[in-house]
């Protein structure tokens, strides 16, 4: 389990619906109208940008150095649709809130890991008013007002980087396999958890 996923989203690809199926191996979400499907894990290592292990500068102005196969998610956008587009930009838009990224310096094109590929076909013309798209959504997600929660009374832990839950429950309950008490008391929908998250622990 990872605490944090990928440190880059990316690599904007697109085929027409004849050569999809080409592609659900290399990349994680496919796009078709309001229709996402997922084919590798968030974790899980793709072939999407062509470039093998190698690592170029980011667009993050920090130095920062990134692979596209290594340490990006690509989303393929089927088609020349309006409706995909839209859809997409809302994908890219909830990932980038998921995982903490910018829209700004995080979202590629999978031209910009493999130069000769023109692509994303479709979008590319009009990358930026995507890019203004995407920050449109992103904004929808993270201005909403968050209303200040109580603490809970009992234990509370924060999670570090390289945190398991049933590491956890070892070290703070005795027994590894009480950590699905920790999932049932914070109402986890998923074992992968986040720097900084903080959970509550059960009694002993």
């Amino acid at each position: 389990m990872l605490t944090q996923v990928k440190r880059f989203l990316c690599s904007m690809t697109e085929t027409d619906s004849s050569k999809a199926c080409a592609a659900i191996g290399a990349v994680l979400p496919c796009v078709w109208d309001t229709e996402i499907w997922q084919n590798l894990r968030e974790d899980e290592r793709g072939c999407h940008a062509a470039d093998g292990s190698t690592r170029r500068s980011s667009q993050r102005k920090d130095g920062s150095t990134l692979g596209g196969n290594l340490d990006t998610i690509a989303i393929e956008c089927i088609g020349d649709r309006k409706l995909s587009e839209d859809t997409t930009a809302k994908l890219v838009a909830w990932l980038c809130k998921k995982h903490g990224l910018d829209p700004k310096t995080d979202v590629y094109t999978h031209k910009y890991f493999y130069p000769r590929k023109q692509c994303p076909q479709y979008i590319l013309p009009h990358w930026n008013t995507f890019l203004s798209t995407v920050q449109k959504y992103y904004n929808t997600l993270t201005d909403k007002a968050v209303t200040p929660k109580t603490e809970p009374a009992g234990r509370t832990y924060t999670v570090k980087h390289g945190d398991i839950l049933w590491q956890i429950a070892q070290t703070l309950l005795g027994k590894g396999n009480r950590y699905t008490e920790i999932v049932k008391l914070n109402g986890l929908k998923s074992n992968v958890l986040m720097s900084g998250q903080v959970l509550l622990i059960p009694e002993k």
